[in-house]
């Protein structure tokens, strides 16, 4: 869970629930219109250890924000998320991971695919699962039975008021954009 460490009135300091993507402590989660981004976020991992985590930046499209641990001292083995190398297929069981203050788990059966033209190819850009989310969390990541990482939850809602989550294609595609922006 990431939380935000500013105090403004009237608004949550939990900001999203991320991922660890890589060993040296880079984090991707959704973004929102929440973000302070001169802020120090503190993240806590499903062990309960805590960590700061300094904004780094969105992809190009604003989907997604990075962020980075702060080591205090050397820096630590952190555990990180592996991000599915296909995208869901109509029926595939697929567990949503949301909560804001404690583990909510949600378990449906992607019901809908959505598609997106780039470069004159169709290409999956969302998810429907079959189930209503147990809280309102946006931004909760959505894993596969092997627990790969197969998306976010981006929206509340589709058309169907089945909770819609950003591809696997479209989160690659959010880190490299992301990376050659370093």
């Amino acid at each position: 869970r990431i939380n935000d460490n500013s105090s403004i009135l009237d608004v949550s300091p939990f900001y999203s629930i991320g991922v660890i993507i890589s060993k040296g402590g880079l984090v991707i989660a959704p973004h929102r219109s929440t973000l302070n981004t001169s802020y120090i976020y503190t993240a806590t991992l499903s062990d309960g250890s805590n960590y700061e985590l300094k904004y780094m930046g969105n992809d190009k499209t604003g989907t997604m924000s990075f962020f980075t641990v702060v080591f205090k001292a050397k820096p630590v083995s952190l555990p990180f998320a592996v991000l599915a190398s296909d995208n869901a297929k109509l029926g595939q069981t697929l567990v949503l991971m949301e909560g804001k203050d404690k583990n909510v788990v949600t378990v449906g059966r992607a019901s809908a695919l959505t598609y997106t033209d780039v470069d004159e190819k169709k290409v999956q850009n969302g998810t429907e699962i079959d189930t209503t989310p147990k809280t309102d969390v946006l931004g909760a990541p959505v894993v596969n039975l092997t627990g790969e990482v197969i998306g976010f939850r981006i929206t509340g809602a589709s058309a169907n008021s089945n909770p819609l989550f950003i591809s696997p294609f479209f989160l690659k595609d959010s880190i490299a954009s992301f990376q050659t922006q370093l």
